[in-house]
């Protein structure tokens, strides 16, 4: 799951402040920039030598992970200041990292009333709407965001950030016209391409392993075991148990330091193994946070959204309220679509399909076992003679996947680069693939194309 770090910036961080400081008591205002129109403070809005310590002891104790003990006390500054913008936008910021998408959107509406050129107050207004799923409004709201933005670094995360927001819309409407069950976030084409638990194998072992990591505490330990409970509870359709012994568990839980998954915007992640439609082993990693860390605000919503994911849910929601959201939800529970999508993944008749680069194909035994075997052949690659063999056997299983033909190849070119097998061998199966490719339908053309340049690489690779 990623953070939202280009918009939620507390939320990514480790420690957490107000961004943007509060006026020094009785000061006079910095000169505005020359493209801004913020409104002047008079003597009533400036700040006294008391709130201004107030502000800083906000500052502290965001910086501790105190939220919801700062977020009484900065609401009694924001209604005494209205016309006070760092009070505003730090009103905004805080309400989004709390769940109060609607308090957070009013906050950043008066602080673009009293500076209608600032990116941030735009910036939280997108986010805010966005949680509230008003997604057409929070698209134009980043687009002034983006415009209005003085830092190129910023900017280029803010325009990043619109792309997708655009995306998601495109890909919203899509979805809403082919949706499959009322109420659900799943397509037909989707459905028809996830495995989930066999009903034989409920209630599923979970095992959580000891936090034996920087950040870990014991409280983590039962806001997994919470949000497990959510989903058991709230969906009536699948059911765990917790389990001491890892090598019978059916899900595996996994505690990493935070900021080492090697992916800096990804604060969790589940790997599910699959044997044909049906899920047979998930793993969760979760990062851990430091003890200053608003842990019960954050982590339960990306716990809640893994286990999604562990449990059958491979598509994102296109809506903020829903946990599988596709970034950090606003939503702080399961969402009745949330739980109408699982609903409707286990209790469909449709017949599974496997998606291989494009080839649409059922699962029939002998897909299904060339499949274990090319994930074996993954699992093998530091062992380029071992995978070349499982990939041999996965081909002769199944010799319509042109893209076991293309792993194949691939480790037929590292086997070549150390001298282990002949140029010829990778040469003739890469065009034995682009002819196998040719068979295929029209609509399938990509795979055509994607064969001949693995051919078209090797060619040339072998000739210098």
């Amino acid at each position: 799951m990623k953070a939202t770090n280009l918009i939620l910036v507390l939320s990514a961080c480790s420690n957490l402040s107000l961004l943007y400081p509060a006026p020094e008591a009785a000061a006079a205002p910095a000169a505005p920039p020359a493209a801004s129109v913020r409104k002047p403070l008079n003597t009533a809005d400036r700040l006294t030598a008391a709130e201004a310590r107030e502000a800083n002891a906000l500052t502290e104790l965001c910086k501790q992970g105190k939220l919801k003990e700062a977020a009484p006390r900065l609401r009694l500054l924001a209604d005494k200041h209205p016309n006070v913008l760092s009070i505003q936008l730090n009103m905004a910021q805080l309400m989004l990292i709390l769940g109060e998408s609607q308090t957070a959107l009013s906050a950043a509406g008066r602080a673009i009333k009293l500076d209608p050129t600032n990116a941030h107050a735009w910036r939280h207004f997108s986010e805010a709407n966005m949680h509230l799923g008003k997604q057409e409004e929070a698209v134009q709201a980043m687009k002034k965001a983006v415009a209005f933005c003085q830092s190129p670094a910023l900017k280029k995360d803010l325009q990043e950030t619109l792309t997708a927001m655009n995306k998601e819309k495109a890909r919203n409407a899509a979805v809403k016209s082919k949706v499959y069950a009322p109420g659900s976030y799943i397509d037909e084409e989707s459905l028809s391409m996830m495995p989930r638990w066999s009903k034989e194998r409920m209630p599923l072992a979970v095992f959580i392993s000891p936090g034996n990591v920087k950040g870990y505490n014991d409280q983590l330990k039962e806001l997994l075991k919470e949000a497990f409970a959510d989903w058991e509870k709230k969906s009536g359709t699948i059911s765990f148990k917790f389990t001491d012994e890892a090598a019978s568990a059916d899900i595996t839980c996994l505690w990493v330091e935070e900021g080492k998954r090697g992916l800096s915007i990804e604060v969790g992640h589940a790997i599910q193994k699959v044997s044909g439609d049906e899920i047979m082993h998930a793993t969760v990693e979760l990062e851990t946070k430091d003890a200053n860390h608003n842990q019960d605000v954050e982590l339960k919503n990306v716990m809640l959204h893994e286990i999604g994911h562990a449990i059958g849910i491979r598509n994102h929601s296109q809506s903020a309220k829903d946990i599988m959201y596709f970034q950090e939800s606003s939503s702080r529970e399961l969402s009745e679509a949330d739980l109408a999508t699982l609903k409707a993944l286990y209790e469909s008749k449709s017949k599974l399909t496997m998606d291989f680069d494009g080839q649409i194909l059922p699962p029939t035994p002998e897909l299904k076992q060339a499949l274990n075997l090319i994930r074996e052949a993954n699992e093998s690659k530091k062992d380029l003679p071992t995978a070349i063999e499982k990939s041999r056997k996965a081909i002769e299983l199944a010799p319509q996947v042109y893209v076991f033909r293309k792993n194949f190849c691939f480790y037929a070119y590292q086997l070549n680069k150390e001298g282990k097998l002949p140029a010829g061998q990778a040469i003739e199966l890469a065009r034995e693939a682009v002819e196998k490719s040719k068979t295929l339908p029209q609509k399938y053309k990509q795979v055509q194309i994607s064969s001949q340049k693995m051919l078209d690489y090797l060619l040339q690779f072998y000739k210098n």
